[in-house]
């Protein structure tokens, strides 16, 4: 996408998990006859004024040949094994120079729809230099927007930490966003069930 370098934000899926408590491809769970994955990029897709990415690792050629990823690019994580910080620094490395800010959320984090990612991304645009994340009763989670700041920070974290060690890291300069939609994920295949 040529225009990408010159947008102030892109959305980023974090999709390259090995799913062990899943048992299998986690992506590729049917829920609505559509993968989990899929329905993920169909909602980023909405917000077709951001560019998005997808960063895949586990069951990468598997995820490849049944996915439609639309305008949605792939970012793929080699590292996968060692956690989701390798997923973090994967994408820094390759969009940090184009971008003021960066998207984070799950591929598995289903209830989350295209609307309450626009409530997230006003969050931030009106107050750039902030952390923006989603809060739910008093957990703080993605989806979760960090600016160009604090992508060192990002880039140091190591094994399965995630984004939220950095958030935590900076109360004072955290915005927080009630969604608690965010509070639900799919770990397990009866997690799916509950949805229908």
């Amino acid at each position: 996408m040529e225009n990408s370098i010159n947008s102030s934000l892109a959305i980023v899926i974090l999709a390259a998990g090995g799913a062990s408590r899943f048992g299998s491809a986690k992506q590729l769970a049917v829920h609505q006859n559509k993968t989990l994955l899929q329905h993920k990029i169909d909602t980023c897709c909405q917000l077709n004024q951001y560019p998005s990415y997808v960063v895949l690792g586990a069951a990468y050629q598997q995820i490849i040949a049944v996915t439609d990823f639309g305008n949605c690019q792939v970012i793929h994580n080699i590292h996968w094994h060692s956690g989701m910080s390798s997923s973090i620094k994967a994408t820094i490395t390759e969009l940090g120079h184009h971008y003021d800010g960066i998207l984070f959320l799950a591929a598995d984090q289903l209830l989350i729809s295209d609307k309450q990612l626009k409530h997230v991304i006003k969050a931030w645009q009106e107050q750039p230099s902030k952390l923006v994340a989603a809060k739910f009763e008093d957990e703080i989670t993605i989806p979760a927007i960090f600016p160009s700041a604090y992508y060192e920070e990002l880039i140091a974290l190591s094994g399965d930490k995630g984004g939220k060690k950095v958030l935590l890291a900076h109360p004072n300069n955290l915005l927080s966003i009630d969604l608690p939609q965010a509070k639900f994920d799919i770990d397990f295949p009866e997690d799916l069930h509950k949805l229908k």
